[in-house]
């Protein structure tokens, strides 16, 4: 038996645990509930995703960049930062979390990237891009150029403290 040197490394999903489908309660009536499962959203049903190289995903010393469409862009040193798996997150099949904490802080932040997000978050330790957003959450760059485009002549929201 020969194998395909060219096939993608898979690993077992971890929002089903491998099973491709996720179980759901629903309240029917009073003390009454019913039951069902679902396709998974994260691995679509086959209970096992492909292993992508995902860059660096966590490391010192760095600058967060975010690319927002309709923000504007910013840019944040931070000391720390991590990258966590990419998983469902609220009704989006597929989001990942980037989180960090900033010099003479204690607090981590925290920023969700999913699909539909007119952002793209990038981490860069010595001007050197080690993560991109897009490698977990793909990101059409079409329509985030025709959305930046579009709130171009709009400043962005500015906050004062009175």
């Amino acid at each position: 038996m020969t194998t395909n040197e060219h096939a993608p490394a898979m690993r077992p999903c971890r929002n089903c645990k491998g099973t491709g489908s996720v179980g759901w309660f629903r309240s029917v009536g009073p003390g009454k509930t019913e039951r069902g499962e679902n396709p998974c959203p994260a691995c679509e049903g086959r209970g096992e995703l492909v292993v992508r190289d995902r860059g660096q995903a966590e490391g010192t010393q760095a600058t967060i960049h975010s690319l927002d469409a309709v923000m504007g862009n910013w840019s944040q040193a931070v000391r720390k930062w991590w990258v966590d798996e990419p998983a469902p997150y609220a009704q989006h099949p597929l989001a990942v979390r980037l989180s960090w904490v900033e010099p003479r802080k204690r607090t981590r932040r925290s920023i969700v990237v999913y699909r539909d997000t007119k952002y793209v978050l990038v981490a860069t330790p010595d001007g050197v891009t080690v993560y991109d957003s897009r490698a977990d959450v793909p990101c059409d760059m079409d329509e985030f150029e025709s959305e930046r485009q579009r709130f171009a002549d709009r400043p962005a929201f500015r906050t004062t403290h009175l």
